[in-house]
This record gives C-alpha cells, structure tokens and sequence, in this order.
C-alpha cells in the first residue's frame, strides 16, 4: 500500500504465500494447545490400518513422483484394527510423510511398515534422508524445536508438526518415539498403538 514494493504477480504470490503460511501457524498453534490440554474433539472407531496408511499415503505420492523420491508401503498380509480417530491419525501420518520428503533428497527412499507385536502395533516410517542429530533427537517433540536450517532439503513447516503428532498419538493410549540413523539411514518414527483383539 505504500509503494515500497511494486504491485506485480510476484508480489502478489509472495503476499498469498506468507498469508498461507502464517494462517498455517495460527491453526498447527490452535491445535497444539487443544492437544496439550486435552481437549481436541476425537470420535473413536473401529479403523483398519491398512486403509488408514494408503489414505494418508495419497496424497504424497504425486509429490513424491514429481521430486523423483520413492514412497514405499510394507503391507501386512492379515487385518487390523484399532480404535482411533482416523482423521486425527490420518494427520499424524501425513506429517511423518512431509517431513521424511522435506529431509529426503531426490532419488530417495520413505519407506511405511507395519509389525504386529504381542498388543501393540507399530507403524514405521523411515527414509533414507539428512536424519536427525544426536543432540537433537530428544527435541524433536517440542514446541517449535527445528533441526538446523542449513541441513534441510526445503525448511518450511512451524516447528509444531510432531509437538501435535506426540499428543495425539498419546490421547489414543499409544507412544511415538524417534531414532536417527534408522533403518535406512536417515530417521525412523515409530508409532506404537493397542490392537483390537
């Protein structure tokens, strides 16, 4: 409005894309204090995990193809259920998967597995990006903590990605933990939540 940068396309998408990101931190800030103080809306149902893994896939694998990484699924030959929010895990997923993208080069590897322990079902996600640091690994979980910029493939995202994960993976009775170098050298979550038996 007053002139100091011209009105133009690129400032205009400039001005589009600041604006997203900023009401992207308003709603992840949101979230996160409704998940530290428990008070997120959940609807609890039966929910097939095998289903819940190919939704939240979706949507990464156009990107994925597009910057040339391979986005890879380990099935389980046999059905399981848990009792969850779908779209609230669906939104755990889905951060896993952008982030292993955003620290995974071109001609990477994300890899989704799932095992069946004794009660518990773990899903894995791992890729074969920049990892974590060792001084890092008992951070990731906080409020805004972000892993040094300059080790980053694209540094996007508001820091409070897996503050909200760690919550809601926590308000449906299961734990998330994180190891770096992981299976495939970069960094493997681990998401750990009950069966229905």
């Amino acid at each position: 409005e007053d002139g100091v940068v011209p009105a133009s396309a690129d400032s205009w998408a400039t001005l589009r894309l600041q604006i997203s990101r900023l009401n992207r931190l308003v709603e992840d800030l949101k979230a996160a204090s409704a998940t530290d103080e428990r008070s997120l809306s959940m609807h609890f149902v039966p929910v097939n995990i095998d289903q819940l893994i190919r939704s939240a896939m979706a949507i990464f694998i156009a990107r994925c193809e597009v910057e040339t990484k391979e986005l890879r699924y380990l099935k389980l030959p046999q059905t399981l259920l848990i009792r969850a929010d779908e779209e609230r895990l669906g939104q755990v997923l889905s951060n896993l998967f952008d982030n292993a993208c955003r620290h995974t080069s071109a001609g990477g590897l994300i890899e989704v597995s799932v095992t069946v322990l004794e009660k518990e079902v773990a899903i894995e996600v791992s890729d074969n990006g920049t990892g974590i640091s060792q001084g890092s690994l008992e951070k990731v979980f906080q409020r805004f903590f972000r892993e040094d910029l300059s080790r980053q493939v694209n540094n996007t995202g508001s820091g409070l990605g897996l503050t909200i994960a760690r919550n809601i993976v926590e308000l449906h009775k299961g734990s998330i933990n994180v190891t770096s170098p992981g299976r495939l050298g970069g960094a493997t979550f681990v998401i750990l939540l009950p069966v229905i038996r």
